[in-house]
């Protein structure tokens, strides 16, 4: 009866050394598993904290822009050069390039001279030129 006494205990501790083993790999890979996860979540939230920054430094340049935007001279500024817009009094004077340096004056029309058109009015003169005067 000896004889078979540690039989039995080593294969039942065989058989729970084998559980332990099955169970520290288990555990390993779900930590493993778990830590890769980590690693991804906060890559990701470093690359959405960069992100965000740089979109309120982009919110800041696009505040002060409409800032600038919004004021008169801005709007006072464009109009005269896109639009050749002048004030009262004023005289406009455009200076052809490739000419002698010869100054043309007065090419606008003053301002408030004419009466208002129509926009059909201003499409037919737009495509068909100015037939009917103003």
């Amino acid at each position: 009866m000896h004889s078979s006494l540690p039989k039995k205990r080593g294969k039942k501790y065989g058989m729970l050394f084998g559980i332990g083993i099955v169970l520290i790999l288990f555990f390993g890979f779900t930590f493993g598993r778990e830590a890769l996860k980590n690693y991804e979540i906060s890559r990701e939230i470093k690359n959405l904290e960069k992100q965000a920054a740089d979109l309120e430094s982009r919110n800041a340049e696009l505040a002060a822009m409409s800032k600038k935007l919004d004021t008169l001279e801005y709007l006072e500024s464009e109009a005269r050069t896109k639009f050749g817009f002048k004030k009262e009094g004023e005289q406009a004077a455009v200076i052809l390039s490739g000419s002698s340096g010869q100054v043309v004056k007065n090419t606008l029309a003053p301002a408030g001279a004419g009466a208002p058109q129509s926009n059909p009015v201003k499409w037919w003169n737009y495509f068909f030129g100015n037939k009917t005067g103003n």
